[in-house]
C-alpha cells in the first residue's frame, strides 16, 4: 500500500493550518522589566547528546560521539550529510550519489545499494532506516547530528558495529511563531531553496511546524557524446511534524516526510577524461529515488520513569539505468546496460521505559520489533547475452534490551547493557536469460545473537572524564538473493552473522578555564566471520579503446574467516579569543582482513564451465580476456581493508567581529581536510579547503555568506574501485568536484 496520498494529505493539513492561523499581532512586551544581559563567560557550549537515548551532555557520556547542531552544520557549509566528514576525522561518507551510499566510521561500512544490512546504522528521530541511502538527501530544519563510534549493539540493534548516525530534527513549538527562509546559488547553475514555518496552533497544546526544500544542479561532468550534463540532479523534500500536549507529562509527536531525487550516473572510467569532466556513454542513465515516512513518538511520564513508544512505516523506491560499459558502444554492438530496480517496504516499533536521573541507579529496558521486505531486481543486456534476476529478501527481527548505570561514588560508574536480537530471514529469486532458461529458487534461515557494553567512568569533576569500555556487535547472516543462480549453486547463496568485540579506552578534558577542550580515546577491535561486500564477474572482454563486459557483475556478500581494527582519535577546540575559534580532529584507523577460507574458488562443481581458465584465487581479478573470477571489495587476505584512509585530519578556523561603525557581525572562516592513502591505486591522499566569509544582523534574524569549496581545485576520486576489485576489469569511479562558488541568503522570523 502506498501511502503518497496520505502523506499529500498531511502536508496539505499542516500548510493549511499554517496558513489559516491568526497570530496574535498585540503581543505586549514590558521592556522596562527587560534587565542588560551580563556579558557571558568565554566558554565552551555545553552540549546535550541523546546517543544512549536520554539527554546527557556530550562530555560526560563514556563513548567517542561528535555532535553537529544546526550552527556548527551551517559554518561548514554543510548541504546534505556528506559534509559531516569534512567536520571529524575517521568518518567516511561517499557513494555514486545520494542513494547509493557508503558510510564508514573507524574504517568499517558497507555500501547501502545493494539493500544489505550496513556496519553503521542510521536513525531519524529515534526511527532505524533500513535502506541509509533515504537519509542522504538533505539536512532540512536539523536540530542536530549525532555520531556515535564503536559498537553501538545494545541500544541500536544488529547492524552497528562500527557505529551509529542519529539525524534529530527540530521539534515544533507551541509558544512562539517563526520560521526561516534560505536561499543558495552557486557554480553549475545549482540553486537551492529551503524554508521552516512554526506555528502555535493551542497554546501549550498543539504545534505544527512544516519544512520544504527543492535543489537542481547541472553537475560538472558533461557527456560529450550525448550533448548533455552527466551528473545533474533535481531533489525536493518536505516534512510535517505535529506536537500534541494534552497533558504536562504526555505529549505525541506525529512525524511525515517525503524526498524524491533524480541523480544521473557520475560513474566513470578512469582515464585521461576523468579531470576534464567527460564521459561518452550512450545512455546516462537517470536514478530516481522515492522516499515516503510516517512516525509516531508517544512520551509519557508516570512518577519515576518514562515511557516511550515509537511506531514508524517506510517506503523507499530505487530505479535506474546505467551504461555498464561506459562508451558510446549501443546494445549488440559491443555495449551493454545494466538496469537496477528496488523497493524496500518496512515497519517498526519500539517501547522502552527509562528511570529518572538518579544518584545512585538508572534503569532503562525495552522492546524492538521490526518487519522489512525488500524487492529487487536486476536487468543486463548486451544483445547477445541478457539476464532478468528478481527476488524478494524478507527480515523479521525481534529485541530485548536493558542498559543501566550503577553509580559506585560521586565519581566513579559502571554501566551495564545486555540486548537479544533475533532475525528471521526468507528468499526467493527468479532469474530469467537466454542460455539457463528459468530458474526459480527459495532459501530461509534464522539467526540470533547477544550483544552488550560494560562502561567504567571515572569523573572526578564536570570538566574532566575517562572511561574504559567493552563492548559486543552483532550483524545477522543473510542471503544474496539477486546473484546469478550458478553462482548461488557454486556457495555463494548466503553468508552467516558476524559477531565482533571492543575495547575502548578515552578521556575527555576541559581546561583553561573551560575554553579548551580535549578528547582522546584509542580501541581495539576485532571481527568473527568479517562480512564483506564482493563483487563476481566473468568473461571481461577488452574492446579497445573502451572495455565491454560481457557477461553482469553481481554483487555479493561473503565472509572472511576474521578481521581486526585498532586506531586512536583526537578532538580538540579552543578558544583563544572573543573573536577566533580553532577546532580540529585526528584520525588513524588500520583494518587487517584474515583469509576468505570459505569462498568458493571454482564452479566446476556446480556443474558450470566457462570460456576461459578459473582463476583459483578469490582475491585476484584477471585482466580481460574470458576468465572467471570472485573479488572482495574490501582487500586481500592480510591486508589493510581497503576504500578508507589509514590516518584522516580535518581543522577548522574562524574569526569574527563586529563590523565598524555598524551593527553588524562579520565572520571569516576557513575548513580544511586530509585523507591520506585509501589502499588502492586510484584513491590517492588528498586535501581539501573551503572559504567562507559574510556578515549576519545584530538580531540574527538576516545572513549573507559567500563561499568557495576546493579552493586549490585539488584532483581526486571521491569513490571508485580499481580494475582488481571494480567487478569490471577496469578502473572506474567518480571524480571530485572542482573549485565551485556560491551565496546564501538566509532570513528567520
Amino acid at each position: 500500500m502506498k501511502i503518497h496520498k496520505l502523506t499529500q494529505a498531511l502536508m496539505l493539513a499542516g500548510i493549511a493550518s499554517v496558513t489559516s492561523y491568526s497570530y496574535a499581532a498585540d503581543e505586549m512586551v514590558n521592556s522596562a522589566d527587560v534587565n542588560v544581559e551580563e556579558k557571558k563567560k568565554l566558554a565552551i557550549e555545553v552540549i546535550t547528546v541523546s546517543a544512549q537515548k536520554r539527554l546527557e551532555t556530550q562530555q560526560e557520556v563514556a563513548l567517542t560521539v561528535n555532535t553537529f547542531d544546526a550552527k556548527s552544520l551551517s559554518k561548514a557549509g554543510a548541504v546534505d550529510l556528506t559534509d559531516i566528514e569534512k567536520m571529524t576525522a575517521g568518518v567516511t561518507l561517499d557513494g555514486e550519489s545520494g542513494h547509493a551510499a557508503n558510510i564508514s566510521i573507524r574504517g568499517i561500512g558497507s555500501n547501502s545499494i545493494s539493500g544489505l544490512d550496513p556496519a553503521v546504522a542510521v536513525f531519524i528521530d529515534g526511527v532505524v532506516q533500513n535502506n541509509v541511502g533515504s537519509a542522504f538527501s538533505s539536512l532540512l530544519d536539523i536540530a542536530r547530528v549525532e555520531v556515535l563510534r564503536g559498537p553501538q549493539g545494545t541500544l541500536y540493534g544488529k547492524n552497528a558495529p562500527a557505529g551509529a548516525i542519529n539525524i534529530i530534527t527540530n521539534s515544533p513549538d507551541s509558544i512562539d511563531f517563526s520560521g526561516n527562509l534560505e536561499v543558495t546559488a552557486s557554480s553549475w547553475d545549482t540553486q537551492e531553496y529551503k524554508g521552516t514555518i512554526n506555528v502555535p496552533l493551542v497554546e501549550d497544546v498543539l504545534a505544527a511546524r512544516v519544512s520544504g526544500l527543492y535543489s537542481k544542479s547541472d553537475g560538472y561532468i558533461y557527456n560529450e557524446f550525448l550533448d548533455k550534463d552527466a551528473n545533474a540532479r533535481e531533489r525536493s523534500a518536505a516534512r510535517l511534524k505535529l506536537l500534541y500536549t494534552p497533558l504536562d507529562n504526555l505529549s505525541a509527536t506525529l512525524n511525515v516526510n517525503f524526498s524524491q531525487s533524480e541523480v544521473g550516473n557520475p560513474l566513470q572510467l578512469l582515464g585521461d577524461n576523468i579531470y576534464q569532466y567527460k564521459s561518452f556513454e550512450n545512455d546516462q542513465g537517470l536514478a530516481e529515488d522515492d522516499n515516503e515516512a510516517i512516525s509516531l513518538e508517544v512520551d509519557w511520564e508516570l512518577d519515576s520513569y518514562e515511557f516511550t513508544l515509537i511506531s514508524a512505516y517506510q517506503e523507499y523506491d530505487l530505479t535506474g539505468p546505467r551504461d555498464n560499459d561506459f562508451s558510446p558502444a549501443k546494445v549488440g554492438e559491443g555495449g551493454s546496460i545494466l538496469t537496477i530496480d528496488q523497493a524496500l517496504v518496512s515497519s517498526s516499533h519500539e517501547l522502552r521505559i527509562t528511570s529518572f536521573d538518579s544518584d545512585e541507579f538508572e534503569f532503562m529496558a525495552g522492546l524492538f520489533y521490526s518487519n522489512q521486505e525488500l524487492k529487487g531486481g536486476s536487468l543486463f543486456d548486451n544483445g547477445a547475452f541478457n539476464q532478468n534476476i528478481t527476488g524478494t529478501d524478507t527480515t523479521e527481527s525481534f529485541g530485548i534490551f536493558t542498559n543501566n548505570t550503577y553509580f559506585i561514588d560521586e565519581d566513579w560508574s559502571l554501566a551495564f547493557g545486555l540486548r537479544y536480537s533475533d532475525d528471521r530471514k526468507s528468499g526467493t529469486s527468479k532469474q530469467i536469460d537466454n542460455i539457463v532458461g528459468e530458474v526459480d529458487g527459495r532459501d530461509s534461515d534464522h539467526f540470533d545473537a547477544f550483544s552488550g557494553s560494560l562502561k567504567l567512568r571515572y569523573m572526578p569533576s564536570t570538566d574532566r572524564t575517562y572511561y574504559v569500555s567493552l563492548d559486543r556487535a552483532y550483524r545477522a547472516g543473510g542471503f544474496n538473493v539477486v546473484a546469478p543462480q550458478h553462482y548461488k549453486d557454486a556457495g555463494f547463496d548466503k553468508y552467516d552473522s558476524e559477531t565482533s568485540n571492543a575495547i575502548e579506552v578515552g578521556s575527555k578534558i576541559l581546561f583553561w578555564d573551560d575554553r579548551f577542550q580535549l578528547n582522546t580515546s584509542i580501541y581495539y577491535q576485532t571481527f568473527d566471520d568479517y562480512q564483506s561486500n564482493s563483487f563476481l564477474t566473468e568473461q571481461a572482454v577488452a574492446f579497445a579503446p573502451f572495455f565491454v563486459i560481457g557477461a553482469p557483475a553481481g554483487n555479493i556478500r561473503v565472509n572472511g574467516s576474521d578481521a581486526t581494527a585498532t586506531g586512536a582519535e583526537i578532538e580538540f577546540t579552543a578558544l583563544l579569543s572573543e573573536q577566533l575559534t580553532v577546532s580540529g580532529s585526528m584520525a588513524y584507523n588500520r583494518i587487517e582482513v584474515g583469509d576468505f577460507d570459505d569462498i568458493p574458488t571454482t564452479f566446476a562443481d556446480a556443474g558450470y564451465s566457462t570460456a576461459g581458465p578459473v582463476i583459483t584465487d578469490p582475491r585476484v581479478l584477471p585482466g580481460a580476456g574470458g576468465n572467471t573470477s570472485i573479488v572482495p571489495v574490501t582487500s586481500k587476505s592480510g591486508e589493510v581493508l581497503k576504500g578508507n584512509p589509514q590516518f584522516s585530519a580535518n581543522l577548522f578556523v574562524e574569526y569574527k567581529d563586529v563590523l565598524a561603525n555598524t551593527n553588524l557581525d562579520w565572520f571569516v572562516r576557513a575548513t580544511a581536510k586530509y585523507n591520506g592513502e585509501r589502499d588502492r591505486e586510484i584513491l590517492g591522499s588528498y586535501v581539501t579547503s573551503d572559504l567562507f566569509a559574510g556578515i549576519t544582523s545584530e538580531s540574527g534574524k538576516w545572513n549573507i555568506t559567500a563561499w568557495a569549496k576546493n579552493i586549490t581545485d585539488e584532483q581526486y576520486v571521491v569513490y571508485g574501485n580499481d580494475a582488481d576489485s571494480s567487478g569490471l576489469g577496469v578502473d572506474v569511479g567518480f571524480p571530485s568536484a572542482p573549485r565551485s562558488y556560491g551565496v546564501t541568503v538566509g532570513y528567520s522570523f
